[in-house]
């Protein structure tokens, strides 16, 4: 890991020393995810809002039989592909 990367993540942590998921750069708007856990394990969907102030929420927008919903899961709950 370069150390201009380390300083980066290290300047973006707040007053508990957590670095928020939007600076980590691992989900985006639109990007594709899959549940890896509870109930909707094995679901795709698409990120819709990735939260600063959640620290590990991400909304996603599932479609399950026919219906789209959207639903905050925690970030280790996903999958990116």
């Amino acid at each position: 890991v370069s150390g201009g990367l380390v300083e980066k993540l290290l300047n973006e942590t707040d007053e508990d020393g957590i670095t928020p998921l939007s600076v980590l750069g691992m989900f985006w708007k639109g990007r594709e995810v899959q549940v890896k856990c509870g109930p909707f394990s094995g679901q795709f969907g698409v990120v819709s809002e990735v939260f600063a102030e959640g620290k590990d929420r991400v909304e996603i927008l599932l479609s399950m039989l026919g219906a789209r919903v959207n639903l905050r899961m925690p970030a280790h709950a996903l999958e990116t592909g």
